[in-house]
């Protein structure tokens, strides 16, 4: 699910989930955003303000690994503030967001759903149906709905579509007809995907120009996936002379190694606290990997930059993220060097469940990656895959 960490917009609407802004944190110790949340606990304090520093607070700790104390942080906020709807439905959509979003990597998906389907909650409860937050909470709900259910996952990215169009939100719109497109490229319609991307890519105005982008690569990256090996680079040459879109967009990635591989030995063997509990299979790893993007769209340098504790099952990642192309993108101003730079989180995980024959829930011995974009600062229009 391609939802920024943590992100907290409360001044302005909140962007696409794969855009989102992770909140940047720069320069404070971690007991000093511990500090803050007590001061709230012991109040007086705003829902806003508690909110804001709980989620502080637990993206330092999930940053530096401690995605316990990050869940605790947030779960505890929640339990404060989950009567604050009325006064600040964005933030408190936002905290189960946050929630949602550390779940995930911790393996707890049936969080992810109760706290994904909270957010969504709240803003139905509270904002207009114009809403651009209440919008994109519902296309959040939409692609879990997918997973538990195509049809109702496809018949859901539609609604969403159209109340958007209905709202004067096109570019809400164009995002969920691009998370439909992808859905049906991975269930094998890709004649289906190929026709609504184009729809897509013919979409007129300014607004819709970065979302044109987008369906233009997805479309080259099902040509490839579907034996053209030309099609990247063709696509690449057809945008290279329209404006710069500011940040580069992925355009091919190879694909993403499986936990699987013979490469990987026991790789459960540290756990994010690094302590066993006798109810679980496996503990999980996570790994933070730093890369630049040269202004050809090429990556440069890819390497681990820090993890929870040995990094040599990552070393897969790290080669499939030096094999990516990115559309070309000039330096942002003010950069002493050309190219822009990315850092992004992977954590090997596996999600808990209750083996047969146990009453115990116990994470699986079925390992896969959650991924999120650390980056600081705003990122284009996301494509899926």
């Amino acid at each position: 699910m391609p939802i920024a960490l943590l992100a907290l917009v409360l001044t302005t609407a909140v962007p696409a989930p794969a855009i989102e802004p992770p909140i940047t944190i720069t320069g404070t110790r971690l007991k000093d955003y511990a500090a803050a949340v007590d001061a709230c606990v012991a109040g007086p304090c705003s829902p806003k303000k508690d909110i804001v520093v709980s989620i502080r607070y637990a993206e330092a700790l999930f940053r530096g690994g401690d995605y316990i104390g990050a869940r605790g942080v947030l779960a505890k906020a929640v339990r404060r503030q989950a009567g604050a709807g009325a006064v600040e439905p964005v933030a408190l959509s936002q905290l189960y967001l946050a929630q949602a979003n550390v779940a995930a990597h911790y393996g707890e998906q049936r969080d992810v759903r109760t706290a994904t389907y909270a957010s969504a909650r709240v803003t139905h409860e509270f904002l207009p149906a114009d809403s651009p937050d209440r919008l994109w909470a519902d296309l959040r709900v939409a692609d879990l709905r997918l997973v538990n259910d195509r049809a109702d996952g496809f018949k859901a990215y539609r609604k969403v579509a159209a109340d958007a169009r209905a709202a004067g939100q096109p570019s809400i719109a164009a995002a969920a007809d691009i998370h439909r497109a992808w859905a049906l490229h991975k269930t094998r319609l890709d004649s289906e995907a190929v026709r609504l991307l184009a729809e897509l890519a013919a979409t007129p105005g300014d607004a819709a120009r970065p979302y044109r982008l987008v369906a233009r690569v997805l479309t080259a990256r099902i040509a490839r996936d579907r034996g053209d090996k030309a099609a990247i680079d063709t696509v690449l040459r057809d945008i290279a002379g329209e404006p710069d879109p500011g940040q580069p967009l992925l355009v091919y990635s190879p694909p993403l190694p499986r936990p699987t591989d013979p490469f990987y030995v026991d790789p459960f063997d540290v756990p994010v606290d690094h302590v066993v509990k006798s109810s679980d299979y496996a503990g999980l790893q996570w790994v933070d990997i730093g890369f630049g993007i040269a202004t050809d769209g090429t990556v440069d340098t890819p390497e681990v930059l820090r993890s929870s504790r040995s990094s040599t099952w990552a070393a897969p990642l790290v080669k499939m993220i030096a094999g990516r192309r990115y559309t070309p993108s000039a330096a942002t101003a003010g950069d002493d060097v050309p190219g822009h730079y990315r850092i992004e989180r992977y954590t090997l995980t596996a999600d808990f469940s209750v083996p047969v024959g146990s009453l115990i829930r116990r994470r699986s011995r079925e390992p896969h990656y959650e991924e999120l974009d650390l980056t600081d600062g705003n990122a284009p229009p996301h494509a899926p895959g």
